[in-house]
């Protein structure tokens, strides 16, 4: 299912209100699809009792939907194919609010998981718990730090950018690792090319077997040294294919063994640097 086929309008239980909203807003959040599923800009206000959603017309922001939190329940995302829409359900019904492109998925996030404990902090206050705490407003949800040298957009949580990282400098990081295991990588490597080595040996001859053999193009063999041919051949390939299998659990087992032995020293490098 695409995305923009699966878009619904607005529920007939949210509509605009026309009050005026003196409220700060707690936070606030842009989208990247309209509710119409085209590409533009709607904004998300929470404020201490209210969640507003503002669409522009005719160059102007408009409310477009306005739920007071203590309506407002269950909010989720409903993942779509390239992106999603925030959906909350008001008396019983599942409304969507606002939709998204995938590059808004970890930000719509972090808005559902404030809405969820915002409503939790609603239902104890009506509850009558004395204890009940506000959930702190999230910081910088609507934020999108981008590489100061190439502009791409970072990954969630990363400060340094992948596309620009000294590619070298990692190489060289990593083959440090394996400087104590320097003979176990070797014959790793050695492993390695050999199992591709022995992996050709059956295309290889299958031109012979089948030129020469089963069927020769020209009747330079005689029936007798066609199956010699043949018996050779697939003799061959049966030897490359068992010791091709022995090189590969030899090579499992040796990869194994490495992995084992790196996982174990950048453990202790890390209990030792923590």
């Amino acid at each position: 299912m695409s995305l923009i086929s699966s878009l619904s309008a607005p529920s007939d239980r949210v509509r605009p209100l026309q009050s005026d909203y003196a409220s700060q807003p707690v936070l606030t959040l842009k989208t990247d699809l309209t509710h119409k599923g085209t590409f533009g800009e709607e904004t998300i206000v929470i404020t201490v009792d209210q969640l507003i959603v503002y669409a522009e017309l005719d160059d102007v922001q408009h409310v477009r939907i306005a739920i007071a939190l203590a309506e407002l329940h269950a909010p989720r995302l409903d993942t779509l194919v390239g992106g999603g829409t925030l959906q909350v359900e008001i008396a019983g019904e599942v409304v969507d609010l606002a939709w998204f492109t995938n590059a808004k998925q970890a930000a719509f996030g972090r808005l559902v998981a404030y809405l969820e404990d915002l409503t939790r902090y609603q239902a104890a206050v009506l509850a009558g718990q004395a204890e009940a705490v506000a959930p702190a407003p999230l910081e910088a949800i609507e934020e999108e730090r981008h590489c100061p040298n190439c502009k791409l957009l970072l990954p969630q949580g990363a400060t340094v950018c992948p596309a620009c990282m000294n590619k070298g400098q990692i190489i060289a990081r990593l083959a440090a690792y394996l400087v104590p295991y320097r003979k176990q990588t070797a014959l790793l490597a050695i492993l390695i090319l050999s199992s591709t080595g022995l992996g050709l040996v059956a295309p290889y001859l299958t031109r012979p077997l089948a030129d020469q053999v089963l069927v020769p193009i020209s009747p330079s063999l005689s029936l007798e040294q066609r199956y010699t041919w043949l018996g050779a051949i697939v003799l061959t390939m049966m030897l490359a294919q068992i010791l091709s299998q022995t090189i590969n659990i030899v090579q499992g087992r040796t990869a194994a063994w490495l992995t084992h032995q790196l996982a174990h020293d950048l453990r202790a490098q890390l209990y030792r640097h923590l």
